[in-house]
């Protein structure tokens, strides 16, 4: 039997998870990560300065007040209780307003108060990019061009549309699969790759998705207002794909089903809690093990995602399967139906995956649902979308971007990328890049002091913590 990390199982004794999951639930989530961030680098500007009172660390002085550095502006400002100090009353300062006052009916308005550090990055970045020449630069001015996406119409949408259509045998059904997981589109499951929780090795997570409602609570506690408005878009969208009402109304009702079954598959966040994933397998294993199952082949799979083939005879343990229930539940599902039974619920997570690329009437549609689920009220400027589809499909090529303009040089300025549109790939000592690094490293010696201070631990947990706080590779705007 395999040794359990004992970091791992001390966090789980002590009411941990065996892996993250971010949900952002209230004001104080909402606001945590950014405001303990700040106050972090607050306590570190003290901590470095008062061992060079010589100098040499100015760049730091223009934290005087860190609640300044995080209010995105002044509108926003009125949506925190500015009285109090972020680091000294977090919660006051976070929450204090909606004690008084109801949370304002725009919540992404409220929810983005605290990210002023992106803010003032996102206005910097839409300013080069809109004459930056390189590939970021033509991505994010192509998806500026409203007039040509109008003009597209559904187009760009008819190969999608007839790859689900043609799922009709096994082999084209796993090839339609692996095509939305390509497009970052989680049809049935969810994948992602991210360090490993017992070793400093990058491994694949396979974890239960395949939903569009936020969680299964929704499909399954007789939310019925929220299910009806996902019922509306689906054939709303439908519709301007070209199906007639009758199929649009068909389509809902089986993308409907799919999900429902899906999200009674799902693990609640109690057994979420109890549940423990597989110890690291290899592809091979984890291929043959669930394919055995029957119903989906997940050895192509793998190599339509594109896996190196010689991963996928190999050995190496670089996969973890969570919510081992959720998987054996889908084979069984997935093997039960013929893959044409599924063409809507692959035609509409196309669709849910690329909505943000079609015309108006499609975002229309898109808002009027997402009203109705989270009460948004407007759209952010398109700028700001394009910024974030270009950021999540291509974040290396934005940070590089970055790294030119922002980070390599102080004299480098926005109006240079339409004379040196290749990035710097060398470091810059006397840089921002080169004092982040220094503040990360004094962020990692305060950790690992904390690390050997903390009673809770066990000395077994304080050395794999300690080990893996010391192995930390630090990027700044991206890989090198």
């Amino acid at each position: 039997m395999r040794e359990e990390d004992p970091l791992i199982e001390e966090a789980r004794r002590s009411g941990g998870r065996n892996r993250p999951r971010f949900r952002i639930r209230t004001c104080l989530d909402a606001a945590c990560g950014v405001v303990l961030t700040v106050c972090g680098v607050g306590f570190l500007v003290w901590v470095v300065h008062s061992k060079n009172a010589g100098g040499g660390l100015q760049y730091l002085s223009d934290i005087h007040e860190p609640k300044s550095m995080f209010l995105g502006n002044a509108d926003r400002a009125q949506l925190v209780e500015q009285t109090e100090s972020p680091c000294e009353n977090f919660y006051e300062y976070s929450c204090g307003r909606f004690l008084q006052e109801p949370l304002p009916a725009d919540h992404d308005e409220w929810l983005y108060a605290f990210d002023g550090a992106k803010a003032r990055i996102a206005d910097k970045m839409h300013a080069v990019l809109g004459k930056f020449p390189g590939e970021a630069g033509q991505l994010y001015r192509s998806c500026m061009n409203e007039d040509a996406i109008e003009q597209a119409g559904i187009a760009p949408m008819h190969p999608y549309m007839a790859m689900a259509g043609a799922s009709k045998t096994n082999v084209s059904f796993v090839h339609t699969v692996a095509e939305l997981h390509r497009i970052n589109s989680k049809a049935f499951f969810e994948w992602s790759v991210g360090a490993d929780a017992d070793s400093s090795t990058q491994v694949m997570y396979l974890e239960q998705g395949g939903l569009t409602l936020p969680d299964r609570t929704y499909y399954l506690s007789g939310s019925t207002a929220y299910v009806a408005a996902f019922r509306e878009l689906i054939k709303e969208v439908m519709t301007l794909l070209g199906s007639s009402s009758t199929d649009a109304a068909a389509a809902a009702d089986r993308v409907v089903e799919v999900e429902s079954v899906l999200a009674s598959f799902h693990l609640s966040p109690a057994q979420e809690e109890e549940a423990n994933s597989l110890p690291p397998l290899s592809f091979n294993q984890v291929a043959k093990g669930m394919s055995d199952a029957g119903g989906f082949d997940w050895f192509l799979f793998f190599s339509q995602l594109g896996v190196d083939p010689a991963l996928l005879s190999s050995e190496d343990k670089l996969v973890r399967v969570i919510d081992v229930k959720f998987f054996q539940k889908l084979s069984a599902y997935l093997a039960k139906h013929p893959p044409s039974y599924f063409r809507w619920y692959l035609t509409w997570k196309f669709q849910d995956a690329l909505i943000g690329h079609l015309g108006e009437s499609f975002q229309d549609a898109d808002l009027k649902f997402r009203r109705a689920l989270y009460g948004i009220q407007k759209d952010p400027a398109r700028w700001k979308i394009c910024l974030h589809t270009l950021n999540l499909f291509l974040p290396d090529t934005v940070g590089a971007v970055y790294r030119k303009f922002f980070t390599a040089s102080p004299h480098t300025t926005p109006d240079a990328a339409k004379d040196d549109p290749t990035p710097n790939e060398g470091p810059a000592p006397e840089g921002v890049e080169a004092r982040t690094h220094l503040l990360l490293t004094e962020l990692r010696k305060q950790f690992f002091g904390i690390i050997q201070h903390a009673e809770w631990m066990s000395p077994a947990s304080r050395k794999v913590a300690s080990k893996k706080l010391l192995e930390m590779k630090f990027e700044v705007g991206g890989p090198k």
